[in-house]
């Protein structure tokens, strides 16, 4: 007897298994970038022709200045220096764009700040998407 219902613990086990999500972490995500270059607004590169999105089926954009996250989520793999890594921009918190820290914004020296949700943070590469945020990177 304790056999069987060893065994059937163990079927409804692996049957369970089979059935449930491979991860609670799939997600379909967005995130609004904003960038301005000393008052000018500027957009993501545009998607190479006959592709559908540019960047990895995780962290992605349609040529409409939105971060798409989907799929199964790390933290450490949602990054906004990740997204940028696979858009093919270099990203820095001192560089970014063709804009350094220093460099001439309007007659003054420049410097790159970022905003998440309308408050500065110090996260740039590090910053981890999360949905419906609003990322506003600005050299000013």
């Amino acid at each position: 007897m304790k056999n069987w219902l060893l065994l059937l613990v163990l079927v409804g086990i692996l049957f369970a298994g089979c059935v449930s999500p491979p991860t609670k972490n799939v997600v379909h995500w967005h995130a609004k970038v904003n960038i301005e270059i000393c008052g000018i607004h500027k957009d993501l590169p545009k998607i190479p022709p006959g592709q559908g999105h540019l960047g990895s089926p995780l962290l992605h954009t349609h040529d409409d200045n939105i971060v798409h996250l989907e799929g199964d989520i790390k933290n450490q793999d949602i990054t906004i220096g990740k997204f940028m890594d696979v858009i093919g921009l270099d990203f820095s918190e001192t560089s970014f764009m063709g804009k350094s820290n220093g460099d001439d914004c309007n007659g003054s020296p420049g410097k790159w700040k970022m905003f998440l949700n309308l408050q500065e943070s110090n996260l740039f590469r590090d910053y981890v998407v999360s949905d419906g945020d609003t990322v506003l990177l600005t050299f000013e």
